[in-house]
């Protein structure tokens, strides 16, 4: 079993932070980038290898056995807990930057030029956050 890292450099903070007006208020991309920073930061253990099924020959292996059992099904259990909450915390970003880039354009209508220019590029930023996270929970799937 091998793990896949992903770059997910797109997804930082500040970048968008970086990339929104000064003057924006929405708040809703910040709080799902937050909480995917909080959940990207959690070691996900995965077991390189599911124990040796050895040939039970006494009570003591068999119970030996079913421990290292027991311990790999709780170790994949946490595993699969903190994956769904990555993709959840993914979801989420996809969504909010959805919902911001939306916004941003509808904002962008009403501004002058110069700060129209600063409204659509940042919809565009939003845009590609959410692009990006979509990818990588289309990933870990």
């Amino acid at each position: 079993m091998g793990a896949t890292v992903v770059d997910d450099s797109h997804l930082d903070p500040s970048k968008w932070t970086s990339a929104k007006p000064a003057d924006y208020q929405g708040k809703d991309l910040d709080t799902a980038l937050k909480a995917y920073q909080t959940a990207s930061k959690k070691e996900i253990k995965v077991l390189a290898q599911l124990p040796n099924l050895p040939t039970v020959t006494s009570l003591s292996k068999l119970e030996a056995l079913a421990k290292s059992l027991e311990e790999a099904v709780t170790v994949t259990k946490k595993s699969l807990t903190q994956v769904k909450q990555l993709s959840t915390a993914l979801g989420k970003v996809s969504s909010a930057a959805s919902k911001t880039s939306t916004e941003l354009k509808r904002l962008a209508k009403k501004k002058t030029d110069s700060d129209k220019s600063d409204y659509t590029k940042a919809a565009d930023a939003a845009s590609s956050i959410g692009a990006a996270a979509a990818n990588l929970r289309l990933r870990l799937r």
